[in-house]
């Protein structure tokens, strides 16, 4: 399993498919710990490439079915349904403040631990940190569910994480979200709710991947573990139907 993104640079003259495999091959055995046939394993990781210099760079993220499970730690079972939102007013990315305790309706809060950027790599070990992986899946799950979220009587779609909202705009105009993405930079909402936090290599502490349902400031709903992440919208769409919010 690979533990970030390897950018790997490929011959013009690699291009052609059985070529591109040879060279893969070859490569990500020098990349990777394999436990499995490698051109099984070439199956399961997703490679981008795209030109450069008449070269290609290959990045090679691990799929979902390598990534660990995260497992319930009970870290959330202290958020009973009637826990009241903080009343705390969180910078979204529109350029707006948003206070989830004083919105009317229901709101659907999905709090992830960062997004990463294109060509950058992401942290050492990130992909071996359970639920970590997945953050632009996940808020791409909600985008394409939103309409139908909404239909079904949600109000709101948020997503938050502990980025400033400069580093979180650029997620949000990249993605063409039709949802703010709220900034608790300082963790005042994270704490506020003792919601669970995790540490990470270049990256300080982090909010774990948990989704909340509110209706009329106070919590209807939590789901914590939140796996796979590329799932998330349509768990939430599943419950919503089955309560009626």
């Amino acid at each position: 399993m690979c533990d970030r993104p390897v950018q790997l640079l490929l011959p013009a003259e690699h291009v052609c498919y059985c070529k591109l495999v040879n060279f893969l091959r070859e490569r990500l055995n020098q990349h990777f710990k394999v436990f499995r046939p490698l051109n099984q394993y070439i199956k399961l990781v997703t490679i981008f490439a795209y030109f450069r210099r008449r070269q290609f760079v290959i990045m090679a993220t691990p799929s979902p079915e390598d990534l660990p499970v995260p497992e319930d730690d009970g870290k959330c079972d202290h958020l009973v349904p009637g826990t009241p939102i903080p009343p705390i007013s969180l910078p979204a990315t529109d350029g707006s403040s948003v206070n989830l305790s004083t919105l009317s309706g229901s709101t659907v809060l999905y709090c992830y631990p960062r997004t990463g950027k294109p060509e950058v790599p992401l942290p050492d070990g990130w992909a071996l940190i359970p639920g970590a992986m997945g953050c632009k899946l996940q808020t791409c799950s909600f985008k394409n569910h939103l309409k139908e979220l909404q239909k079904l009587g949600v109000t709101h779609v948020f997503g938050l994480s502990t980025q400033d909202t400069a580093y979180q705009a650029e997620a949000w105009q990249r993605l063409h979200l039709p949802f703010n993405l709220l900034s608790d930079e300082k963790r005042e909402f994270i704490e506020a709710l003792n919601l669970p936090t995790f540490e990470a290599p270049e990256c300080g502490v982090l909010v774990k991947r948990v989704t909340l349902v509110i209706k009329d400031g106070v919590v209807l709903k939590v789901f914590y573990p939140v796996f796979p992440a590329d799932k998330s919208a349509e768990i939430v769409v599943e419950w919503v139907k089955k309560n009626k919010i």
